[in-house]
Protein backbone atom coordinates (compact mmCIF):
# COMPACT_ATOMS: atom_id res chain seq x y z
CA UNK A 1 0.00 0.00 0.00
CA UNK A 2 1.28 3.46 -0.38
CA UNK A 3 -0.26 6.37 1.37
CA UNK A 4 -0.05 9.88 1.25
CA UNK A 5 1.18 11.84 4.40
CA UNK A 6 -0.47 14.65 3.64
CA UNK A 7 -4.04 13.56 2.10
CA UNK A 8 -6.17 15.72 4.08
CA UNK A 9 -9.15 12.75 3.74
CA UNK A 10 -7.45 10.46 6.21
CA UNK A 11 -4.87 10.11 8.98
CA UNK A 12 -2.19 8.01 6.98
CA UNK A 13 -0.46 6.53 10.74
CA UNK A 14 -4.39 6.17 11.83
CA UNK A 15 -4.54 3.91 8.17
CA UNK A 16 -1.32 2.29 8.86
CA UNK A 17 -2.17 0.79 12.21
CA UNK A 18 -5.81 -0.47 10.84
CA UNK A 19 -4.48 -2.14 8.44
CA UNK A 20 -1.09 -3.55 10.02
CA UNK A 21 -4.51 -4.42 12.47
CA UNK A 22 -6.20 -6.82 9.96
CA UNK A 23 -3.44 -7.48 7.37
CA UNK A 24 0.04 -7.56 9.67
CA UNK A 25 2.19 -8.64 7.01
CA UNK A 26 1.03 -5.85 4.29
CA UNK A 27 3.53 -2.76 3.85
CA UNK A 28 2.72 0.43 3.66
CA UNK A 29 5.04 3.14 2.34
CA UNK A 30 3.96 6.71 3.28
CA UNK A 31 4.54 9.56 0.63
CA UNK A 32 5.15 13.22 1.47
CA UNK A 33 7.39 16.36 0.53
CA UNK A 34 8.76 16.55 4.30
CA UNK A 35 11.67 15.09 5.20
CA UNK A 36 10.07 11.45 7.05
CA UNK A 37 12.06 12.40 10.18
CA UNK A 38 9.22 14.93 10.56
CA UNK A 39 6.99 11.90 10.73
CA UNK A 40 8.45 10.21 13.66
CA UNK A 41 8.38 11.19 17.76
CA UNK A 42 9.80 9.67 20.70
CA UNK A 43 6.60 8.93 21.70
CA UNK A 44 5.60 7.78 18.05
CA UNK A 45 7.64 5.99 15.48
CA UNK A 46 6.36 6.13 12.20
CA UNK A 47 4.61 2.88 11.31
CA UNK A 48 5.47 2.78 7.43
CA UNK A 49 7.57 0.22 5.68
CA UNK A 50 9.09 3.23 3.61
CA UNK A 51 8.62 6.56 2.79
CA UNK A 52 9.08 7.94 -0.61
CA UNK A 53 10.12 11.81 -0.65
CA UNK A 54 8.31 13.70 -3.15
CA UNK A 55 8.94 14.31 -6.25
CA UNK A 56 10.19 10.11 -6.79
CA UNK A 57 10.43 8.41 -9.84
CA UNK A 58 10.27 4.43 -10.54
CA UNK A 59 13.76 4.10 -9.13
CA UNK A 60 12.93 5.05 -5.43
CA UNK A 61 10.10 2.77 -5.97
CA UNK A 62 11.89 0.02 -6.77
CA UNK A 63 14.82 0.85 -3.94
CA UNK A 64 12.38 0.66 -1.42
CA UNK A 65 10.47 -2.43 -2.29
CA UNK A 66 13.76 -4.31 -2.71
CA UNK A 67 14.50 -4.03 0.94
CA UNK A 68 10.99 -5.25 2.28
CA UNK A 69 10.75 -8.77 3.24
CA UNK A 70 9.96 -11.61 0.70
CA UNK A 71 6.65 -13.47 1.57
CA UNK A 72 6.55 -17.07 0.32
CA UNK A 73 3.24 -17.28 -0.04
Amino acid sequence: VIADVADPHFDCHKLTLKLRERFPNTPVIAVGADDPSLLETAAEPAPFAGYLQKPFNLGSILEILDKLPRSDS
